[in-house]
């Protein structure tokens, strides 16, 4: 089943697209700030638009599922090879993405990935039935910029939580990230990667990233920023994007 995407920018031959995927319930409304940005400054971007818990996950290979429906997107957008960016969740599909399809991918930009040096600390605790008070503490906990949490936000938080099926999905992918190692995940990469990392990040601690060999000349941290820094920080974050962009695109190595 094809993702529905929304672009930002124009595509052009001589350049490499940016995909930016979702979290397990927050869309593309957390990449519209950031991918408004890169495309002002000329990156063409896709975000896709439905949060994981739409998707139904599959008990086998809930993973490799998604992989399989952003595989079929690029080629739906004529996309040979594309850069991903990966936020909470999004960002073990980029993973996946990376090691199943390493011919597909030019390179990751990771941020707030689950699993790294322990396991997230999201606080959403099992319920028959979660409110807006519970979806406002989610929300406080993804931000470190409270004045961010709008209603809005709020409502976006809560959406998924109001239906069973979504429910069952998103616990499904938590018990799934229980078990899969990002760490070796990331040791096997083959491509170009950049973790843009909250250096107030309370659900995937930035210190975490610290510990690990594997990251620590691939670190980007963006201070007085919390779980999704495309969504807090946009300019700082896009800023970062435009660099890793402009040394790892294929069209522009010599």
């Amino acid at each position: 089943m094809k993702s529905s995407v929304q672009a930002f920018g124009v595509a052009e031959s001589t350049s490499t697209s940016l995909v930016m995927l979702p979290g397990l319930f927050a869309g593309d409304w957390i990449w519209s700030a950031a991918a408004t940005l890169l495309a002002e400054a000329g990156q063409h971007c896709l975000v896709l638009r439905d949060a994981y818990a739409e998707r139904k996950a599959h008990i086998d290979d809930p993973f490799g599922a998604l992989v399989d429906d952003l595989l079929e997107t690029l080629d739906q957008h004529a996309l040979s090879s594309v850069f991903l960016a990966g936020n909470s969740v999004g960002g073990v599909v980029a993973l996946e993405a990376a090691r199943r399809h390493p011919e597909r991918i030019a390179g990751l930009l990771l941020s707030g990935v689950p699993g790294l040096g322990g396991p997230a600390r999201l606080g959403i605790r099992p319920k028959l039935r979660y409110t807006r008070e519970d979806a406002l503490e989610v929300a406080r906990r993804l931000c470190v910029n409270h004045d961010l949490v709008t209603d809005e936000v709020v409502t976006r938080c809560l959406a998924p939580f109001q239906q069973t099926r979504t429910i069952v999905n998103i616990a499904r992918y938590v018990l799934a990230l229980e078990t899969y190692d990002s760490e070796h995940a990331v040791r096997r990469l083959a491509c170009p990667t950049l973790f843009v990392w909250g250096g107030q990040d309370q659900v995937t601690p930035v210190e975490r990233l610290r510990a690990l060999p594997a990251v620590w000349n691939s670190l980007c941290t963006i201070d007085g920023c919390g779980h999704s820094p495309m969504f807090e920080c946009p300019a700082l974050y896009g800023d970062a994007v435009l660099r890793f962009v402009d040394v790892h695109s294929p069209a522009q190595t010599v």
